[in-house]
């Protein structure tokens, strides 16, 4: 998270994106919630991309759903769509790859399925809506979204310092 500097979140937009890349959770499943996920993404993007990061995602989403466009399950095919595809906006339930996706400049909403998004949104300000709460994605999803992470670059700084010399 330390590239994301207040410079870099100012590149990030604020406007909704025309297409999305979300992600799932195999081991936090919740078919009822992740399949309203879907839902407001194909109602409010163009092309709703999926990527997957975990062992057993691809399986989960396939059972949520068939008209969504997979990326494949490495960094590099993440990494691409991230860098070539314009309008692209994350929304997804897994933190790493929301957090890679600021990195690239992209509007990032989590979906916070356990404590570490909610924790982390609480701590660094990451844009963070919880799955309980999907009626509100819709709204969020379409409004102005400012990305400012809070970090204490002092302290980074002073901890990078005991790896000179």
């Amino acid at each position: 998270m330390w590239q994301l500097t207040p410079e870099h979140c100012n590149q990030i937009p604020r406007k909704k994106g025309k297409n999305v890349v979300m992600t799932v959770t195999d081991y936090r499943k919740d078919i009822e919630r992740d399949k309203k996920l879907i839902e407001i993404l194909k109602r409010n993007y163009d092309r709703v991309y999926v990527w997957i990061q975990g062992s057993n995602d691809a399986e989960y989403i396939q059972s949520l759903s068939d008209s969504l466009i997979i990326v494949d399950p490495t960094l590099k095919a993440y990494d691409t769509l991230l860098d070539s595809e314009n309008e692209l906006d994350f929304i997804g339930t897994r933190l790493h790859a929301g957090i890679r996706a600021m990195q690239k400049k992209r509007r990032t909403i989590i979906i916070g399925v356990d404590n570490r998004a909610l924790e982390k949104q609480r701590d660094f300000n990451i844009n963070v809506v919880n799955r309980t709460e999907l009626n509100q994605l819709d709204d969020y999803i379409n409004s102005d979204i400012e990305t400012t992470i809070k970090l204490n670059f002092e302290e980074i700084d002073n901890w990078k310092k005991q790896f000179i010399n």
